[in-house]
């Protein structure tokens, strides 16, 4: 619920793609997303792995796409 409060493009997507993965310090993945209104985010999600081996979301920062990327 605390997601669905604080991102709302998360949960109305129209469209998503990965943009890739960083793994220094922690690992983080990004992602473009494109809510039904056609407004761009990007979204920065932390990850970390738990002990029985599955991954879960740690954090994430929403912020408006301010471009597009070549």
């Amino acid at each position: 619920q605390a997601v669905a409060d604080e991102l709302p493009p998360i949960l109305v997507t129209k469209k998503f793609s990965f943009l890739g993965i960083d793994r220094t310090g922690a690992t983080n993945s990004e992602v473009l997303i494109t809510d039904v209104l056609g407004q761009e985010w990007l979204a920065d999600f932390e990850v970390e792995k738990q002990e029985n081996g599955d991954w879960r979301v740690k954090g994430c920062v929403v912020k408006a796409n301010p471009g597009q990327r070549a």
